[in-house]
């Protein structure tokens, strides 16, 4: 079958069902999500919890009375040979729990040359972007928005023997580093993937969540760590990334520790970054790479 036919199939595939049957009927009966909303936890859900598993910040006020039917890739982003079109589709199957279709989905655009670090980037990113715009429309619910961020996590893990054999392991280590949440926020999509880049790169990685600053802080005083990674989602990073930063160099055992930033509240910002006082604001995983092994390879040649 022709690719273009394919996706074009594809992308009609339940079209119709992707909007909720648990809307109101006639204005008579709730859905589950209106009286969730009526809770203060399902509040929390709802606003927090949810965006946190995409890596996706909450849309404003403005931004949710906004239409948005279709995913806007950010102004940062590269040109992709992945198209809109094919995002949507894509989304519509990782919300249907159709996962061999979606393994055949991949597999059309691996036989027209995309790449997996395309996949990753283009397809799995737009796909949770996608999710994330459906979900601040109220046109899937909790449990859709769940299972979907864990079927492109684990399609990403399926691809990640493919994905290393696209390019040359590294001989050396670049460095170690630590990728992090903010203080209570959720461990997220972006930041796996985020991983998988890094550890292509030969870089040692460790993931950390932690409950305290004070953690992650004792941490980097106790081994050599070259870079740590935080990634911020909500306007309290402006404040909270900024002291983490600080006490992070004051007690590391390096003293030519570097930071970089991300998430939401920073990627495509880079004066919310430098403001910060990190040392690396990059668009996506594939310049976070470039940016901190050129990084750490320059300091390293300083010592």
């Amino acid at each position: 079958m022709n690719p273009d036919s394919q996706v074009s199939s594809l992308s009609e595939l339940g079209s119709s069902s992707i909007s909720r049957s648990s809307k109101r009927a006639g204005g008579v009966i709730d859905a589950p999500e209106d009286l969730l909303l009526r809770d203060p936890i399902g509040r929390l859900v709802h606003e927090q919890v949810v965006p946190y598993l995409l890596g996706l910040g909450r849309p404003s006020a403005t931004e949710r009375d906004q239409p948005a039917r279709r995913i806007q890739a950010p102004a940062y982003s590269r040109l992709s040979r992945i198209s809109v079109e094919e995002v949507i589709a894509f989304s519509r199957l990782v919300i249907h729990e159709d996962e061999p279709a979606m393994r055949e989905f991949v597999n059309v655009l691996r036989a027209r040359g995309i790449l997996i670090e395309e996949i990753y980037l283009d397809l799995i990113g737009g796909s949770a972007r996608q999710v994330g715009t459906w979900w601040s429309e109220d046109d899937c619910n909790f449990c859709e928005v769940t299972l979907a961020t864990w079927r492109l996590q684990c399609l990403m893990y399926e691809l990640r023997s493919a994905f290393i054999a696209e390019a040359p392991l590294a001989r050396h280590c670049p460095g170690t580093m630590v990728l992090a949440t903010m203080v209570g926020e959720q461990h997220n999509l972006g930041l796996a993937m985020l991983a998988e880049f890094f550890r292509r790169a030969g870089w040692h990685i460790a993931i950390e969540i932690p409950t305290r600053v004070e953690s992650l802080v004792a941490l980097v005083k106790s081994q050599h760590v070259d870079l740590v990674g935080l990634s911020a989602a909500n306007d309290f990073a402006a404040v909270s990334v900024p002291a983490a930063i600080r006490q992070l160099r004051a007690k590391s055992f390096n003293k030519n520790l570097r930071i970089m930033l991300g998430g939401p509240f920073f990627t495509g910002h880079p004066e919310r970054a430098r403001a910060s006082g990190a040392d690396y604001a990059p668009l996506d995983a594939r310049e976070a790479v470039l940016q901190c092994s050129c990084g750490t390879a320059s300091t390293a040649s300083t010592k």
